[in-house]
């Protein structure tokens, strides 16, 4: 008997693979080329390279791969950069780290490299993410060609669809978003395996379907707010759908599905509605980007395009069971990016609009067009449109992967200039927090140790403020040109223009006071949100002016009174647990480190120094005192 399951189970797979070959073998070629300017990295830099694979994305690899480090290490995702708020739950609601690293740290794997986990797990994910929306495709469409195509081109050819880059990098807009790690591949995937189940749940009278799908559902609550939302959303829609129809099966299998999704989320849904630290939350709101607003967001256009080929789709092919539930997708991207209307809240919208409406549309848009106009192609001609598209794909990864490596080159080899500190630091036992002359690069110490930054960009994790304070204190102490002089410089920075993400920027602020005094100056003003303080900054509101004036007034007091003396200032690293310092005289000349006591040069990186703080030192302790 169990030979004959074997046998059975071989069989399967041999036909399974007889019947998807093309997409099996034609995936797995994409995803590496979306992939290889990480995974070739180190490879085509040869002796250059010396272990540090991350600066594409600026902070957002590094975020993503710190957050995977903190979960190896067994902590939570409250702060995953900074020596506090470490074991809080995370504030956006994003726990899909814990899938993926999880079982690592369970099977005794803490000290694997991280960025090598997230390499291959980008890669499989992304592989399968094209099979899922290969799969979808097909029961959307019934044609494995057409779904083939689809699948490849939301990866590859998504940008031929947007009116305007994803800026998803500070270095270029070129690189594909799907080389992130994590983000968004993996969100994607849960939510087009929802999606799947959920068509071939109205389908199939059978019940597997409607359970998977509620099962995803809910996991689709632990992976990703704006994954979980366009669900529901989706759901809600469907529901009205149905009721206008009057279609009962359909309306049990949704409630069904919204029932045991709901319950299973039901931990994150409290979590998220749950406000233990009002003040934080808010802080975290603030630097999120959250906005108080009731307005229509811009229509799109290509929303706009969708709706009026749906207009033709559902004259042209009235019996095709499909239509309607096209038509939900298309309707729910309209409310997800208008869900501020009915609730005065929105965060970072687009990332609905970059993550799920422009593929539901590209996937949408080909199914609608293909089952419009296949009877009236001729079989050569279906054959060029297929190939001409598919080339089209490839050409825009290939060329578009390349020249962002070519942009990210430069910043990741000097990134390697920090390998022979890393390798001093992975040496104390006890590791402490590290403060960094530049916070961009230097927090690569997150991902490839077990050391936490002093600061970082971390304003938008469970921070409190007055650790955006002592920062601000620390940095202008440290520099020479502002320490006797701080109101003046900082001043002088905000006449001088913009903060960037990278000293290979133009005109780019590398001083990291300047930026963490705008994050204070505006939040303590009292403004609800960015979007309210930009727009009574630019009115000169007079309110907002008096306010300003006030909280920089009592910076500056708290400034003076916390660096008076050597000793005060010194209190502001102990109760930072700082322990090291990493001095990039490259990026941050001006700054004078021989005001702390007791520093230990342990190395000197072409002109990035790495210092310890000897705290034990009874000398250190005379010298403070004197």
């Amino acid at each position: 008997m169990l030979w004959f399951r074997v046998v059975h189970l071989k069989n399967l797979v041999r036909s399974f693979f007889c019947e998807h070959y093309f997409i099996l073998i034609v995936g797995l070629f994409l995803s590496w080329l979306v992939v290889a300017p990480v995974a070739l990295f180190p490879l085509l830099e040869g002796q250059n390279y010396r272990g540090i694979n991350i600066g594409i994305f600026g902070d957002d690899d590094i975020g993503y791969l710190a957050r995977g480090k903190e979960i190896l290490e067994g902590h939570g995702l409250g702060n995953y950069l900074l020596n506090v708020g470490k074991d809080e739950p995370s504030p956006q609601h994003i726990y899909a780290e814990y899938f993926l690293v999880w079982p690592l740290r369970l099977l005794g794997y803490q000290n694997i490299n991280i960025v090598k986990v997230y390499t291959i797990a980008n890669f499989f994910g992304i592989f399968f993410l094209i099979v899922a929306i290969y799969f979808f495709t097909l029961r959307l469409a019934g044609n494995k060609w057409l779904a083939a195509l689809v699948g490849l081109f939301v990866i590859g050819g998504y940008t031929f669809v947007i009116q305007y880059p994803i800026r998803v990098s500070p270095y270029t807009d070129q690189i594909n978003i799907y080389t992130r790690p994590l983000m968004p591949y993996f969100a994607s995937l849960f939510f087009f395996i929802f999606l799947y189940f959920l068509l071939k749940s109205f389908d199939s009278i059978k019940k597997w379907p409607v359970l998977c799908s509620s099962i995803v559902l809910g996991t689709l609550f632990y992976i990703y707010p704006y994954a979980w939302t366009f669900a529901v959303a989706l759901l809600v829609v469907l529901v009205c759908m149905y009721v206008i129809k009057i279609d009962i099966s359909k309306l049990k299998k949704i409630i069904f599905i919204a029932t045991v999704g709901l319950i299973i989320g039901l931990p994150v849904l409290i979590q998220f509605f749950l406000i233990t630290h009002p003040e934080l939350v808010r802080q975290v709101n603030y630097f999120s980007g959250l906005t108080y607003d009731r307005s229509f967001a811009p229509w799109s256009k290509i929303l706009l395009f969708s709706l009026l080929l749906w207009m033709i789709f559902f004259i042209v092919r009235k019996n095709n069971q499909n239509r309607y539930f096209i038509f939900c997708l298309l309707i729910t991207g309209i409310l997800v990016m208008n869900q501020q209307v009915f609730t005065g809240r929105s965060i970072q919208p687009l990332h609905y609009f970059w993550y799920f409406i422009i593929p539901l549309v590209i996937v949408t848009d080909f199914s609608m067009l293909w089952l419009i106009f296949h009877c009236y192609l001729t079989r050569s001609l279906k054959s060029i449109l297929f190939f001409s598209l598919l080339l089209m794909v490839f050409g825009n990864t290939v060329f578009r992967q390349y020249v962002a490596y070519l942009y990210t080159k430069d910043v990741r080899l000097y990134a390697q200039n920090y390998g022979p500190l890393i390798d001093v630091l992975k040496k104390d036992s006890q590791p402490k927090a590290i403060l960094a002359s530049d916070i961009h690069i230097g927090s690569v110490f997150t991902v490839y140790t077990n050391y936490d930054m002093y600061w970082s960009s971390a304003s938008s994790l469970y921070t409190p403020i007055d650790r955006f304070k002592d920062a601000l204190f620390v940095y202008l102490y440290l520099n020479r040109l502002a320490r006797d002089n701080a109101i003046d410089f900082l001043e002088k920075k905000e006449n001088g223009g913009k903060t960037l993400f990278s000293i290979y920027h133009q005109n780019a602020t590398t001083d990291q006071s300047f930026e963490i005094f705008q994050n204070l100056e505006s939040f303590l003003s009292g403004s609800k949100d960015f979007s309210e303080y930009d727009k009574q900054l630019a009115q000169h509101d007079p309110a907002l002016i008096a306010k300003k004036k006030e909280v920089v007034s009592q910076l500056m007091v708290e400034y003076k009174k916390n660096t008076s003396t050597i000793k005060s200032f010194v209190d502001i690293l102990r109760r930072g647990g700082i322990g090291y310092i990493v001095w990039d005289k490259n990026i941050n000349s001006n700054w004078d480190v021989s005001v702390i006591p007791c520093l230990s040069l342990l190395i000197n990186s072409h002109n990035i120094f790495l210092y310890r703080i000897d705290w034990d030192n009874p000398i250190c302790s005379q010298s403070l005192t004197l």
